[in-house]
């Protein structure tokens, strides 16, 4: 596709939508929805190249354990039923389904590289304490590279190791999509303070329901930043 502004501006918009801040009332066995809370049908106003099955909305539980942290559980639910008021029902939804199936693609490269966004990261708000080793961040872009790197070497808490940081600084983290007759294949990069820069490919049913075909590492400059919560 070659459109950098075009990957950029869409996961700056996608991090900029989960930067709101966590609400007390979450942090509770029992959390306490108000309504005020972040609607996750937000990301389909900047995944515009992705709908959702009609009839269908977007919602989530959330899933608090003192001592250990929180985080949101999404789902897809009938715009007609009420939301799930217990992790016990959402757990018995996610047996039998998964919230990116309800996904449908407008048949574009786009469209492709935005599921991979949602899969990824579309559960990465109201993160709390042990929640936040999910810190996977996609990257388009050789300067993120250079940025992340040159940032954990000046800060830590560890710097990266030689060999290692200069694999990821020749990687191309530009994402690729391949568009067969039944078939679409996503190459990305991603990084996480646990693992470091990892190039992938995850492959994708053409049709609806999207269903992951394969996923294969086709690179990696490993980091870890030694931080256990």
């Amino acid at each position: 596709m070659g459109n950098q502004t075009y990957y950029s501006d869409l996961i700056r918009d996608i991090r900029a939508a989960q930067g709101m801040a966590l609400p007390g009332n979450l942090l509770s066995n029992t959390p306490q929805r108000t309504g005020a809370e972040f609607n996750p049908n937000t990301y389909l106003d900047i995944l515009t190249h992705l709908s959702l099955l009609e009839g269908f909305a977007l919602d989530f539980t959330y899933d608090y354990q003192e001592g250990l942290g929180g985080h949101p559980c999404l789902y897809a639910r009938p715009t007609h039923n009420a939301p799930f008021e217990t992790m016990t029902e959402h757990s018995a939804w996610e047996r039998k389904h998964n919230v990116s199936d309800f996904l449908v693609s407008d048949g574009t490269a786009e469209s492709f590289f935005e599921l991979v966004v949602f899969r990824e990261v579309a559960n990465q708000f109201y993160l709390y304490w042990h929640a936040a080793y999910n810190d996977l961040r996609i990257i388009t872009a050789k300067e993120e590279i250079f940025k992340i790197v040159s940032t954990l070497d000046e800060l830590g808490p560890v710097r990266f190791d030689p060999v290692q940081a200069e694999i990821a600084m020749a990687l191309d983290p530009e994402p690729r999509i391949e568009l067969t007759e039944t078939s679409a294949g996503v190459v990305y990069c991603s990084f996480t303070q646990w693992g470091g820069f990892c190039i992938q490919q995850e492959v994708f049913s053409k049709v609806h329901p999207h269903l992951l075909l394969c996923s294969e590492v086709l690179q990696t400059a490993k980091y870890n930043c030694g931080i256990v919560f």
